[in-house]
């Protein structure tokens, strides 16, 4: 247990050799390890309190405004001023070191402070809410918003022009006076790096930002009507911080779990989830009010886009925002872009649409299933003639992500239907590569083996087009298993059992080679020049040459 704040630390003078520094120096000399540097800290700020109080040291308490707008030099300090900015140095000293400390944020700001140095930020800037706006404004935040547009790997690279930077830079710069968008800001930074790098104990300030953040919002939206639009967009992205904080916090408590969907189903986690809903859907009407999804900055409605289908896919309902963004097929100055269809995608999807159309499928299925063989046909030749300019790469994640909401809306599906529509999201999902993936993935695999095997023992298991279908279907769920390093359980296992057997039930058999497996598999969704290396190994078997 953490002692409490204030606690004495007796000092054991024959191990401490340092150099004396005051509570703002960032380094303490000749400490070795963390729990030195917090012994030196706390016998450095004992000791200058009992000196200065011992001088009798007074000072007339600065209201909260000036708090708020000046620095407050090391001798002007009240006591209560003093305890406050340690209590604020012991905060951070204690999530360093996974302790459990209340919060007692100040006011008061860290004095000789050199990450915020005239104190011109609405938040106190210090080393810890400075990291947690790095994790907001990162490269985890490019890698995203490129992989969903679904590029091929070599296209990928992190130091490629980012298409929303300059909003970015206004949102940081936003941050710096307005307390609404910096503490959402910090809810995101801080759940991004509690569920990426499972960070311990994130919760405790996440807890704060959260509280500010939506007493924040709730001010605003009680006087939206003297908000302008530009305003309202700001309100609209803290409105989406809160509720993407919130889901990744669901997502965070489902660490460890052997089983996700069950860890999903936890009050807690529960909790969580119907809280992100509760804020998307006061996102929605906001929209609404302000004239639609267009009118919104690209960088806000691609956030929300993303945030409303990961929603979607962790609780298995539809999405919750209206499909009024999609900006339809190839438009007249992407289609100059399009060069010669790379030959890989050439016949993709073939085979799929002619069986959905020779058994009377679904037609909203058969419409989406067309047009993603279209999108992928059409980005493969846009991504490989030339990298993208900004306008079209908004319009291929637009577009991905659109194809995406159609499928995830769809419902009363028969079996097969449902087998090609959750294998169809998968195939999609194996293309966005990016750290944040990893969570989906292992909600979509283990439905889509489950509804593989009850296809296996349905009245339908011996037509050629349906086994077909379940073997593609298999061979998906391993290539984004691989994607989603998630190939150590029995899922997998059972995945890679059920392809070998269906795989010789319809003549590709271990002495099929490599070709003969892609060639099959592309007529139904498969990429052999981005996917060959994941099938070959999900296969794990010898498979020929090419």
């Amino acid at each position: 247990m953490s002692p409490p704040l204030g606690h004495k630390h007796a000092p054991k003078a024959q191990k401490l050799l340092f150099i004396n520094k005051g509570v703002e120096s960032g380094q303490l000399s000749r400490s070795g390890t963390p729990n030195e540097a917090f012994r030196i800290n706390s016998f450095v700020q004992n000791r200058r309190r009992r000196r200065e109080s011992s001088r009798g040291h007074t000072s007339t308490q600065s209201s909260p405004d000036n708090n708020e707008s000046h620095s407050v030099a090391p001798n002007s300090m009240s006591p209560v001023e003093q305890i406050a900015s340690e209590d604020m140095h012991a905060l951070i000293r204690d999530f360093d070191h996974h302790r459990s400390t209340m919060l007692m944020f100040s006011s008061v700001r860290p004095t000789n402070n050199t990450l915020d140095p005239f104190n011109a930020a609405v938040v106190p800037i210090n080393a810890k809410t400075l990291q947690f706006l790095q994790y907001a404004f990162s490269t985890f935040s490019r890698r995203t918003f490129r992989a969903e547009a679904l590029p091929p790997q070599t296209k990928r690279a992190v130091n490629m022009t980012f298409r929303h930077d300059d909003f970015l830079r206004n949102r940081l710069e936003r941050c710096i006076d307005d307390k609404m968008v910096m503490d959402s800001t910090l809810a995101v930074g801080v759940t991004c790096a509690g569920w990426t790098i499972e960070r311990p104990d994130f919760e405790k300030p996440l807890e704060l930002f959260l509280g500010r953040a939506i007493n924040a919002v709730r001010t605003h939206l009680a006087s939206s009507h003297t908000d302008s639009p530009t305003d309202r967009q700001w309100v609209i992205l803290s409105v989406y911080s809160l509720s993407i904080s919130t889901f990744w916090l669901a997502l965070a408590r489902t660490r460890g779990a052997d089983d996700l969907w069950t860890a999903l189903s936890e009050h807690e986690t529960v909790q969580s989830l119907d809280a992100a809903v509760l804020h998307l859907n006061v996102a929605r009407n906001l929209i609404a009010e302000l004239g639609g999804p267009l009118k919104l900055e690209p960088y806000i409605l691609s956030s929300l886009i993303l945030g409303d289908k990961y929603l979607a896919i962790s609780r298995m309902q539809p999405p919750i925002l209206a499909l009024d963004w999609d900006p339809g097929r190839v438009p007249q100055a992407t289609f100059a872009l399009v060069g010669d269809v790379p030959v890989s995608v050439g016949h993709l999807g073939t085979r799929l649409i002619r069986t959905l159309e020779t058994h009377g499928s679904s037609a909203s299925l058969r419409s989406v299933i067309l047009d993603i063989s279209d999108y992928m046909r059409v980005s493969r030749s846009i991504w490989h003639k030339a990298g993208p300019d900004n306008n079209t790469e908004q319009w291929l994640f637009l577009r991905a992500q659109a194809l995406f909401h159609r499928l995830l809306s769809l419902r009363d599906l028969a079996l097969v239907e449902e087998c090609i529509r959750s294998a169809t999201v998968n195939f999609l999902l194996s293309f966005a590569r990016y750290q944040g993936l990893a969570v989906s993935i292992k909600l979509v695999v283990p439905q889509l083996a489950e509804l593989v095997a009850a296809l296996e023992c349905s009245d339908i298991a011996n037509d050629p087009d349906v086994q077909g279908i379940m073997f593609w279907a298999l061979c998906i769920a391993g290539v984004t298993s691989i994607v989603g390093e998630y190939t150590d359980g029995a899922v997998y296992l059972r995945l890679q059992a059920q392809a070998t057997i269906v795989g010789n039930v319809i003549g590709l058999a271990a002495e099929s080679s490599l070709k003969e497996h892609c060639d099959f598999l592309a007529e139904h969704l498969f990429l052999p020049d981005e996917q060959e290396l994941e099938l070959r190994r999900f296969l794990s078997i010898d498979i020929g040459t090419t």
